[in-house]
């Protein structure tokens, strides 16, 4: 029995509750949020993150990351342990991701420069995770390198961090711009009051690949592409400024990518 997984209710508040883990080591955790705490516990001999918010704001926070990360929609998707309800909040006990994340430039840097089918491994894995993810009824809202944890040494990749997402078919942009990374969003996602939906996804996800798979990439990315004209076709109808010009899914896109890729991935790391 590991008392951080199988507990589910707790008269402490949780971190009294964690300290009180027999035999278990803890790490705080920097959050971009100042209303969320997080932490790294070991127990067990298992790694385990743990994220905590208060139970007011538990729904504009970490409900989204419950709810898509108890489905088992990937592989690639964080795994979650267990919701426990504590006297001070509600925390997530997630599975520790091993591996280096993304966020920083230097990373972002040295996975770019990854064998073409070891980056393409690792880019149809994340892809396939948030089309099962958009095939679950969600809008995609500021998903980047920050969400995508990357294991050098394993050569796996997870994704995370799904609190901004939205449920339904899409919503009206109240902000000045959406959340996000400005080198991968749409031009409607710098328009209040644009429709955003999975056409949007699809241009963010288009520019992902762009970044990865190219040398440069400003307007001229074809001419530093490193795969075919067929995927770069794709990836030019993905990023297309007019949503109605591009794919008309997250699950079109990805079929086609997934096709034009599939014998890349197979391919020497070497």
């Amino acid at each position: 029995m590991n008392d951080l997984v199988d507990t589910r209710r707790t008269a402490l508040d949780v971190e009294d509750f964690l300290h009180g883990l027999r035999g278990a080591a803890r790490s705080d955790v920097k959050t971009s949020n100042p209303e969320l705490r997080a932490w790294f516990v070991d127990l067990g001999g298992r790694s385990f993150f743990v994220k905590w918010a208060k139970r007011e704001i538990f729904d504009e926070t970490l409900r989204k990351d419950a709810e898509i990360c108890s489905l088992g929609l990937h592989p690639a998707i964080v795994r979650l342990y267990n919701v426990l309800e504590a006297r001070d909040g509600t925390a997530l006990v997630f599975e520790k991701i091993e591996g280096t994340p993304l966020i920083e430039r230097q990373n972002r840097g040295r996975f770019n420069a990854l064998p073409v089918a070891e980056k393409m491994r690792a880019l149809r894995s994340i892809f396939g995770a948030i089309d099962a993810i958009a095939g679950s009824g969600y809008v995609v809202v500021d998903f980047y390198e920050g969400n995508v944890i990357y294991d050098f040494a394993h050569r796996t990749v997870k994704i995370h961090d799904f609190e901004l997402f939205e449920r339904g078919e899409g919503f009206t942009l109240k902000a000045q711009r959406n959340y996000g990374s400005t080198r991968l969003m749409a031009p409607e996602e710098f328009i209040q009051g644009s429709w955003i939906d999975g056409r949007t996804n699809v241009f963010q996800l288009g520019r992902y690949a762009i970044c990865a798979l190219s040398d440069r990439a400003g307007e001229d990315w074809r001419e530093g592409f490193r795969c075919s004209p067929e995927l770069a076709n794709i990836l030019l109808r993905a990023t297309r400024p007019d949503p109605a010009e591009r794919h008309p899914s997250v699950k079109r896109f990805w079929e086609e990518f997934d096709a034009a890729t599939v014998d890349v991935a197979a391919g020497s790391t070497n």
